[in-house]
C-alpha cells in the first residue's frame, strides 16, 4: 500500500504537467514563407495554350493568430484540431514572362500573397511530459494579388483571387509552464490551380498554380 501511494505521489506532477497540453489554447506566431506561383496562358477565344508562361516567387515574413483544442489519449498520444490565419509583410515578386521558353522583358507579372489560413487536424506524441512532437494536415487558403503589365502600351491589369487547397506539416511544442508553450513548425501548402483568370488587355486567360513553404515560431496560452 505504501509503495502504491509513493508511486502515485511521484507520478502526480507528471500527470499534471501533461494535462496542460489538453484542452483549448490560443496563440500568436511569426515566420518566413516562400512560394512558387506558376502561370500558363490560354487564348480566350479558343481555350488553347498560346505559348506564354510565367513564374514568380513571392516570399516574406508572416504574422498570425492560432487557436485549437487538444485531447490526450492513452500511451502519451494526442489528437487535436487547430485553425490559423496570418497576414504578410510586403513580399511580392516580379518577373518577366516567357514565350515558348524565351524570356521577353517587356511583359512583367507580379504576385503577392496577402494572407493565408488553414483548418487542420493534429496528431502528436509526448516523449516527455513537457515535449510534444506533432504532425498536422488539413485545408489551406490563400488570398493572392496578381498583376500583369504591358511594357509596350503601358497598360496593366490586376486580379485578387482566393485559392484553396491542402497543407501538411510537422513540428515540436514545449511547455514553458502549465499554461504557456512555445513551438516551431514547418508547413507545406498546395493551394491548387486558379483557372480562367481573364487578362482582357491581351485576350488571354491564365491558370495559376500556387505552392508555398513556411517555417514558423509561435507561443500559445492553454486554458
Amino acid at each position: 500500500m505504501k509503495r502504491a501511494l509513493l508511486l502515485a505521489s511521484l507520478l502526480a506532477p507528471l500527470t499534471a504537467q501533461a494535462a496542460s497540453f489538453e484542452g483549448g489554447y490560443i496563440g500568436l506566431y511569426t515566420g518566413y514563407a516562400w512560394a512558387e506561383d506558376e502561370g500558363t496562358s490560354y487564348n480566350q477565344a479558343t481555350g488553347q495554350k498560346n505559348g506564354w508562361t510565367q513564374e514568380t516567387n513571392p516570399r516574406g515574413a508572416q504574422y498570425g493568430v492560432l487557436a485549437g483544442y487538444n485531447w490526450l489519449l492513452q500511451n502519451n498520444w494526442l489528437v487535436g484540431v487547430e485553425a490559423d490565419y496570418d497576414g504578410r509583410i510586403e513580399g511580392s515578386d516580379r518577373n518577366y514572362q516567357e514565350f515558348n521558353g524565351i524570356r521577353v522583358e517587356v511583359f512583367p507579372s507580379t504576385s503577392d500573397i496577402e494572407a493565408s489560413g488553414s483548418l487542420r487536424g493534429r496528431l502528436g506524441y509526448l516523449p516527455t511530459p513537457d515535449l510534444l512532437l506533432f504532425a498536422t494536415a488539413g485545408y489551406a487558403y490563400a488570398q493572392v494579388e496578381r498583376e500583369w503589365q504591358d511594357g509596350l502600351t503601358g497598360l496593366s491589369e490586376s486580379h485578387s483571387d482566393g485559392q484553396g487547397g491542402w497543407t501538411v506539416g510537422a513540428g515540436a511544442e514545449y511547455l514553458l509552464s502549465d499554461a504557456v508553450s512555445a513551438r516551431v513548425e514547418y508547413r507545406y501548402a498546395d493551394y491548387g490551380t486558379e483557372k480562367d483568370i481573364a487578362v482582357d488587355m491581351w485576350n488571354e486567360e491564365y491558370n495559376q498554380r500556387l505552392t508555398e513553404q513556411s517555417l514558423r515560431l509561435g507561443a500559445a496560452y492553454h486554458f
